[in-house]
């Protein structure tokens, strides 16, 4: 991190940090397109600044390097989720085959094939239960609940509707 100290490095990461009561440590900074958190960093490349997932900036701040050819799987399938206890190094493989959305392109779209056991499923059956509870409480807005999930709010008013995960108990 040449030209920034280690110190200004950590303290900007830890401020868009917020350690929730139910565990997760959700990214309140920039995210990306799939709701995973960015941050711009110094590096050793040309320009001299990156772009680098959250989640890995965190891992490698609290537990060390993540090994090669390792990707970190959200254990609690919360994309903005930065928590280490959280994350878990496994292959490539191993990362595809947890997220269920392995067979994708002979599951997606086919009669009977609903919620997660779609291929094109962003969330599990437990989570679509607590998203119900949280528009239930109408403490959160949609928009605050997808940011919490790593959906787009949209996902969450079909949610809301029963367009989508109606099958859900």
């Amino acid at each position: 991190m040449k030209g920034v100290r280690r110190g200004d490095f950590v303290g900007r990461l830890w401020s868009k940090v917020d350690r929730r009561d139910d565990g997760c440590w959700l990214w309140t900074g920039n995210t990306d397109k799939d709701g995973y958190g960015m941050m711009h960093v110094v590096a050793s490349t040309p320009s001299g600044a990156t772009t680098k997932r959250a989640h890995r900036l965190v891992y490698e701040a609290e537990v060390g390097p993540i090994p090669n050819g390792m990707q970190l799987d959200h254990l609690c399938k919360v994309r903005c989720c930065v928590n280490p206890a959280h994350l878990e190094p496994v292959t490539p493989k191993e990362n595809v085959h947890r997220s269920g959305t392995m067979g994708n392109k002979w599951n997606a779209g086919k009669p009977g094939l609903r919620g997660e056991s779609n291929g094109h499923a962003k969330l599990t059956g437990d989570q679509v239960d607590h998203i119900r509870v949280c528009l239930s409480t109408r403490i959160l807005t949609q928009p605050q609940i997808g940011f919490l999930f790593g959906v787009h709010p949209s996902t969450i008013s079909a949610i809301a509707i029963g367009r989508t995960w109606s099958n859900a108990s």
